[in-house]
């Protein structure tokens, strides 16, 4: 009546204040039948009195805005709402979306976990005028064992298909044998753990963003700001007798909105819930499981270190000695035969006589076969025999072909440059490879494997860094780095017995020009060199 009487006659200023209604009112303005119709017909919408406040359901991809209300524009008014609604059905209360029995959930949650004192003196909780103990139970039972429980899928069966998403999704939340379930790391054989958790993924899942009541202070918390807000004492005894790993829990890992598509994802968002575990204790059990593998993980790589220290930096000499005693200055000569075939493209080698030298080239192409053969049985004997042929190959070349020995000089130092670098620089040894990965151990190492341990069941922690260096793997290793050794050697050897016989072919000029100031500098320096205290 007074919602007419306001709307015919808005002048009148009247308000639920008043002590009682006129008999009668004149409208401010004549009334047609169907503003007649509309106001019979209304449930008072665009007012604090609104039917259908409770009674909207969110667009898709809106969530909700606040505990008790959608806002206007992130949702829509049910098509169950209608003007001749029962007491019940426009109840703050009223569980028939999916929101709501989110609320309801939430609500039952708090009585099953944060209280249940069941003596003399125990408060009545305001909730229980809604949700009577023995349908508190029903739910707590449909968590705590959903095998042999199922009194929400049975209400959600008598509703036809109305609550078949939430169905969906709860049965989901609440399957103990799906490989998603059994698969991921998490406490094992931890049935109040399930149960709590089971439940805030339901509500969430529902579309209600849950709550937390905390018993001593009675405030309510829907973030994690806030209920890091209390002191560390209240959060340990709610950690340890009510809920609160369930709400931690569905803000981190099990949080149905977190994006788990990147790698590694649930389980980062699990080591987050585990540092908020850290925050209420550090001695709670998972934390202190999870301190203990990731000490014995860098307890097992400060050994391991130790260990192959020495082979690592033996490595990374050789390495670099390749590249500064070989490599470099074989590119040096090389570029130093292109200058020279560029101004001499023909040479005339009539007076060159490499009779005399035969020996001396085939002694030394017969070590150098010798020393990189990787064979056991190639012994001395063929190594000379196959130097000697060598020798009288490069004669014949020279003999015929000697207007163009420039070219095959330049042939054999890139040859011998590609094959060495091939052998050592671009054939990296498995062992150093080995090394880097295990001095740099990546998140399985440092995070994945501590998880997986703080939540089981197992005694002792295994790290796979764990015999990631044995006795024979040191040993291979000290033989890889033996056997390139020689290579290195021989290598080195070629290239400055190369840059021996470069002395016998014309020089070039226009090289000579570019290099002579780097080599006058590097002279400068040697000859004066700097003070003390000054670079």
């Amino acid at each position: 009546e007074l919602f007419v009487l306001q709307q015919i006659a808005p002048s009148l200023g009247l308000t639920k204040d008043i002590e009682e209604l006129p008999l009668s009112v004149k409208p401010d303005k004549k009334l047609s039948v169907k503003d007649v119709s509309r106001l019979l017909g209304s449930y008072y919408e665009g007012t604090e009195n609104d039917l259908t406040q409770l009674m909207r359901v969110p667009k898709k991809g809106r969530k909700l805005f606040s505990k008790d209300k959608w806002e206007d524009k992130d949702s829509i008014v049910s098509n169950f709402a209608n003007p001749w609604m029962r007491f019940d059905e426009i109840s703050a209360y009223y569980a028939m979306t999916g929101p709501a029995i989110g609320r309801i959930l939430n609500m039952a949650y708090t009585l099953m976990y944060n209280y249940t004192d069941s003596g003399p003196n125990r408060k009545v909780h305001p909730y229980e005028a809604y949700i009577p103990h023995e349908l508190e139970m029903l739910f707590y039972m449909d968590f705590m064992d959903p095998d042999a429980y199922h009194y929400m899928t049975s209400f959600f069966d008598t509703k036809g298909d109305r609550f078949t998403k939430q169905k969906q999704w709860l049965l989901y939340c609440t399957d103990r044998t799906s490989p998603d379930f059994l698969n991921k790391c998490q406490p094992r054989n931890d049935t109040a753990y399930y149960a709590e958790v089971s439940c805030m993924k339901t509500i969430k899942g529902f579309g209600f963003t849950p709550f937390y009541d905390f018993v001593k202070s009675g405030d309510r918390a829907t973030t994690l700001s806030e209920v890091f807000s209390h002191g560390s004492r209240e959060l340990r005894d709610e950690y340890e007798n009510g809920g609160l790993q369930g709400f931690l829990a569905v803000h981190h890992h099990e949080n149905p909105d977190a994006d788990l598509s990147a790698q590694f994802a649930y389980e980062k968002l699990l080591r987050d819930y585990l540092e908020d575990l850290r925050r209420i204790d550090d001695d709670i059990i998972y934390v202190q499981r999870f301190d203990e593998a990731r000490k014995e993980a860098s307890r097992v790589l400060a050994e391991g270190k130790g260990r192959i220290r020495g082979l690592a930096a033996r490595s990374v000499i050789q390495y670099a000695g390749t590249i500064a005693l070989a490599v470099i200055p074989a590119l040096l000569l090389l570029t130093m035969l292109v200058f020279s075939i560029i101004e001499n493209p023909v040479l005339d080698t009539s007076g060159l006589r490499l009779e005399g030298f035969l020996w001396t080239i085939g002694l030394i192409l017969g070590g150098v076969v010798f020393f990189t053969s990787d064979s056991s049985d190639v012994g001395c004997l063929p190594s000379l025999i196959a130097g000697g042929i060598l020798a009288a190959i490069i004669w014949a070349l020279v003999r015929f072909l000697g207007g163009f020995i420039l070219y095959m000089f330049a042939a054999i130092v890139l040859a011998a440059l590609i094959y060495f670098s091939i052998k050592t620089i671009f054939n990296p040894s498995p062992y150093a490879r080995q090394a880097r990965k295990f001095t740099k151990p990546g998140f399985d190492e440092q995070v994945l494997e501590p998880l997986y341990y703080a939540f089981s069941d197992d005694t002792t922690f295994d790290s796979s860094l764990n015999g990631a260096f044995d006795d024979d793997q040191i040993a291979n290793w000290r033989y890889d780095i033996k056997r390139r050794r020689r290579f290195v050697l021989i290598f080195i050897a070629v290239v400055w017995v190369l840059f021996g016989f470069s002395l016998l072919v014309p020089k070039s000029e226009r090289f000579g020009r570019l290099s002579r100031p780097i080599i006058e500098r590097f002279e400068w320096k040697a000859l004066n060199p700097a003070p003390r205290g000054r670079k």
